[in-house]
């Protein structure tokens, strides 16, 4: 006759279940930090393509306006990479006596903003649209150029630190570029 077995689990088996436990427990871990860190870089991608497109949004508008103050003159002038100059017509203009107000949009690269500077002394007499005021923070670069007369090439860079999965930190960036063509100069 065979000796009765107790009810339960014997030392062995249960070191050998805890075991198991053990390394499913660590590659679930892993699992979590590696998604974590897919999170963190996707939503920081995500934010910097806000902040570039943002800028983009509020400046195309602003080149899209470009006119020359007079016969001959361009109504676009890039001094630097980093900034451009144009003129817009003034909001009481009259055909017959035009005025233009000076524009110009600059890059800060000490406090990494985008400013709008506007060089109507009485801000009362010009559209808000182009009033003096800053455009957007934390961009890192900004590069404007004139390929052609007619033509913006606007290049924005921006730049952001990520949490890595081992603890430490990543630098993530994102470039956007974009050809504003002023319709100023537009033959029909």
């Amino acid at each position: 006759m065979r000796a009765l077995r107790p009810d339960g689990m014997t030392l062995a088996e249960t070191l050998v279940s805890l075991a198991i436990l053990a390394v499913l427990g660590l590659i679930l871990l892993r699992i979590y930090n590696v998604s974590h860190q897919a999170y963190g870089r996707g939503t920081g991608q995500i934010a910097l393509q806000q902040k570039a497109r943002f800028l983009m949004e509020q400046m195309t508008p602003l080149l899209l306006s470009a006119a020359p103050p007079h016969e001959g003159a361009k109504a676009l002038h890039s001094p630097d990479s980093a900034s451009i100059v144009f003129y817009v017509p003034d909001k009481d203009f009259q055909p017959r006596d035009p005025h233009y107000v000076r524009v110009g949009i600059y890059h800060n690269d000490v406090d990494e903003t985008v400013w709008l500077e506007n060089s109507v002394t009485p801000y009362s007499s010009q559209d808000e649209m182009f009033r003096s005021r800053e455009l957007a923070r934390d961009i890192y670069d900004l590069r404007l150029g004139l390929p052609t007369e007619n033509t913006v090439r606007v290049t924005v860079e921006v730049h952001q630190k990520t949490r890595t999965a081992g603890g430490g930190q990543d630098d993530q960036e994102y470039l956007l570029e974009n050809l504003v063509q002023i319709p100023y100069y537009s033959k029909n």
